[in-house]
């Protein structure tokens, strides 16, 4: 098997739009947390899209910046599993207004903004904060994070957005392999109630349901944003106009909370054996080992890509004690249109350096993928 470095450098087209990145651009962009940092934003300004990440690319705190290089290789690497199981055209989303929506459009948000909730996943939270039973949004105004829409589960119209975009709000997924997508991965009271118990338990936030409504949020107000800025030179229709050559369609924002479910969903865990009464008290009994849904490619595929390009992807686990490069030249994957991945992880001294627990952590997070995840791992170390 070829490693992570050689497969990622023979992709031919890494970005959804028409800006084509070369072996060394991507090698630069390998290279460090400045160069991830900096190839984040231009990707969203690509797609006029640059003040959704603008506050997170600013965090210069540590933890962040690492964020940044992860948040790339997942991208990289969602990009090798498409082309290792031969994910093509099929994967296309169908557009009512004839606008093109490959599946590399859908990743590149999901990966890229997955961990944007990190910002404020360790935030002090009390017990007694019972602002989180009213509404997230109400919960999220008192902690001043700057989440003003919520992605509802079926219509637009509690969105506040003007003219005729709530009907095209009907949150319908379609791609053009015939597979139909109608409803969240999870609700929107089971999120609240996990962030809840991560908030009670774990006295943090979940980065993960807060990095989705944060994306969602985030989308929504530049949209608006463009279009006011568009309004003022000529008379333009909501549901779709053009800024400088990118188009804006009201569709789209059924697909920014497919994205955004996707995001939250990806850091939502089945119930451990010692937590099992503590998920019943939350009422968090669909994430019980005996009714929790396995994620699968078949019913869907951006969610299982971005939960397995985030388990594979090592710098988060060895970044501290060796470059960005290295770690992805030791180690390779591969995986077949049957979901059966195999794993070779190269460790010592010709290898990748770094703790004993960040070696069994890394192996142990890939080999119970198959718990959560409709998939067969093989794994050689």
């Amino acid at each position: 098997m070829e490693s992570i470095y050689t497969q990622i450098l023979k992709l031919k087209n890494i970005s959804c739009y028409n800006n084509a990145v070369n072996n060394q651009e991507i090698e630069e962009i390998l290279l460090g947390n400045e160069s991830a940092s900096r190839y984040i934003y231009e990707y969203f300004q690509s797609g006029h899209k640059e003040e959704v990440v603008a506050d997170w690319i600013k965090d210069i705190s540590a933890p962040m910046q690492a964020r940044n290089l992860h948040a790339v290789n997942v991208y990289f690497i969602s990009l090798v599993l498409c082309e290792q199981m031969g994910i093509q055209d099929e994967m296309k989303l169908i557009s009512k207004n004839g606008i093109l929506y490959p599946f590399k459009y859908l990743l590149y948000l999901a990966c890229l903004a997955h961990d944007m909730g990190y910002m404020y996943e360790e935030n002090d939270n009390t017990d007694d904060d019972n602002s989180l039973n009213r509404s997230r949004k109400n919960f999220y105004l008192k902690k001043r994070i700057p989440v003003k829409y919520i992605a509802p589960n079926v219509n637009g119209k509690k969105l506040g957005i003007r003219y005729g975009a709530s009907k095209n709000f009907d949150y319908k997924i379609k791609f053009e392999n015939g597979l139909s997508i109608s409803k969240p991965w999870y609700s929107q009271k089971l999120k609240t109630d996990y962030l809840r118990y991560k908030m009670e338990q774990m006295k943090m936030l979940d980065h993960g349901i807060v990095g989705a409504d944060l994306l969602f949020s985030k989308l929504v107000v530049n949209y608006k944003a463009k279009f006011k800025e568009n309004e003022k030179r000529k008379e333009i229709d909501f549901d779709k106009f053009e800024d400088s050559y990118r188009i804006f369609c009201s569709e789209q924002f059924r697909i920014f909370a497919y994205i955004a479910d996707c995001v939250a969903a990806h850091n939502v865990y089945m119930a451990a054996k010692d937590k099992r009464e503590i998920y019943i008290k939350y009422e968090l009994k669909s994430l019980l080992p005996e009714n929790f849904e396995k994620i699968s490619f078949k019913k869907n595929p951006l969610l299982f890509l971005l939960c397995l390009a985030d388990t594979l992807e090592p710098y988060k686990r060895f970044g501290s004690e060796n470059d960005n490069i290295t770690i992805l030249k030791n180690i390779s994957f591969e995986i077949n249109q049957e979901e059966k991945l195999k794993v070779n992880v190269k460790l010592g001294d010709a290898g990748i350096r770094g703790l004993e627990t960040n070696r069994e952590k890394y192996i142990s997070d890939i080999g119970k993928l198959s718990e959560w995840c409709n998939i067969c791992v093989n794994i050689s170390a």
